[in-house]
């Protein structure tokens, strides 16, 4: 989470290896994007997760100051645990408002997180993260209730088949431009 904008981005890492891997593929889209120039100071608990030859060996590289905190000092890392919490528990929420399986929980997670990155805060004078970092209002005109069933339009087949197909709206692919789809019969997930 960016302390200036409060926007946040997350990234599902498959092992605690590959955490110096996300780290700089976010520091190439936040520089690439002109978020900022760099990255001055990474702050983290001493959990283990950056602690590594290799990722000391990056920071030093690239003047990134690195500020470990001492571990459970809530008031050290009060808003990156705040916003653990409250994301952990919007997946519940969100996982309670319908059926889906339990293996969707980064689906909810991304959803949780495109929320509240659209979502006016206080600290902000009421604007949203989104706001605040690309400089005008989000545009929320399509946005559905997580889980809920849709029609997604399918072209193939005969003049007499059916046309559509019902599946579980997950979220916005902001990438595409698209929304991403459970299919329940198949249990799989794609943008349409």
């Amino acid at each position: 989470m960016d302390d200036a904008t409060c926007f946040t981005v997350i990234y599902l890492i498959p092992t605690k290896d590959k955490v110096l891997e996300f780290y700089q593929y976010f520091k190439a889209w936040a520089i690439t994007q002109q978020h900022c120039r760099g990255i001055k100071v990474l702050r983290s608990d001493r959990g283990g997760k950056y602690l590594s030859k290799l990722f000391d060996d990056h920071l030093a590289a690239t003047g990134t100051a690195w500020q470990l905190t001492t571990h459970d000092t809530l008031q050290l890392n009060g808003i990156a645990k705040c916003l653990n919490w409250m994301l952990l528990e919007h997946i519940q929420a969100l996982r309670n408002l319908t059926s889906l399986p339990a293996i969707l929980w980064g689906e909810a997670l991304h959803h949780a997180t495109w929320l509240k990155n659209h979502m006016a805060l206080r600290t902000l004078d009421n604007k949203t993260p989104f706001e605040a970092l690309f400089g005008s209002p989000p545009d929320l005109s399509g946005l559905h209730l997580w889980g809920c069933n849709i029609w997604v339009h399918n072209d193939s087949g005969s003049k007499l088949d059916v046309h559509a197909h019902e599946g579980c709206w997950l979220s916005f692919n902001i990438d595409a431009w698209a929304h991403r789809v459970f299919w329940p019969k198949t249990g799989t997930v794609s943008v349409e």
